[in-house]
């Protein structure tokens, strides 16, 4: 993926998270020249768990991979942690991922983020940010809770090569978990939006209205479109 250079030439480091935030924001993918939207207005450089929210279709899963490409060339370690990942096939799907045979997509969720955090513990002083992309897939709001608190309280004492965990959510249920932690260690929620339905947190967690049957047709529609614009834009130039 195309990344402007920087302004100052400076030895390669692991970026903050707020910063990479930041510059992706501003980058041709999210800056209006293609239909998708980053709010970084929110985004707290002093809180140690980032939250990226945004509806189904507003392009949270590809921010992950542009985040993931940006953190490679400062040569720091991008872990990715999505069950989407569960099409890999042979040993590797099964070790990291489970199986419906064995486990409930909910329960192999729980699983993949203790393995991965147990993994970030032992990687000594090895630098990498973790990417949580909707880790409670398969759970209910009464265990998506505790499993963004889970990954807040990971955060708030990460592993020694852990420079950044961020969240990417549609649940209120993982958000407040994840909330309910900051709070008690006294940090201000560090906060993205994806799309442009929301604007600040308090909208996000107060909204009750369900989507209407024709809002939730529309959205494949509108996503398909999304993508194929990305995917033009992703093309080699000539």
């Amino acid at each position: 993926m195309a990344r402007v250079a920087r302004k100052q030439a400076a030895p390669k480091t692991c970026p903050p998270l707020a910063e990479l935030l930041q510059e992706v924001s501003e980058s041709v993918y999210f800056n209006g020249e293609s239909p998708l939207r980053l709010n970084t207005d929110a985004v707290r450089a002093d809180c140690p768990l980032h939250l990226v929210i945004g509806d189904n279709g507003a392009g949270k899963s590809f921010l992950v991979q542009v985040l993931s490409a940006y953190a490679r060339s400062d040569d720091c370690t991008p872990l990715q942690i999505s069950m989407a990942y569960r099409t890999r096939a042979g040993i590797e799907r099964a070790f990291m991922y489970g199986s419906d045979e064995d486990h409930s997509t909910g329960l192999n969720s729980i699983g993949v983020v203790r393995r991965a955090i147990s993994s970030m513990q032992g990687w000594g002083s090895k630098a990498h940010i973790a990417l949580f992309d909707e880790p409670d897939t398969g759970l209910s709001d009464r265990y998506a809770h505790p499993l963004g608190a889970l990954i807040a309280q990971f955060a708030t004492a990460p592993a020694d090569g852990t420079k950044g965990v961020l969240i990417i959510t549609h649940s209120r249920a993982l958000v407040r978990g994840a909330l309910g932690v900051l709070e008690q260690g006294g940090h201000e929620p560090s906060v993205a939006f994806v799309g442009s339905r929301y604007s600040s947190l308090d909208q996000f967690l107060g909204e009750t209205a369900p989507a209407t049957v024709e809002e939730m047709l529309e959205v494949e529609g509108s996503a398909h479109t999304t993508w194929r614009c990305i995917s033009k834009m992703l093309e080699p130039r000539k």
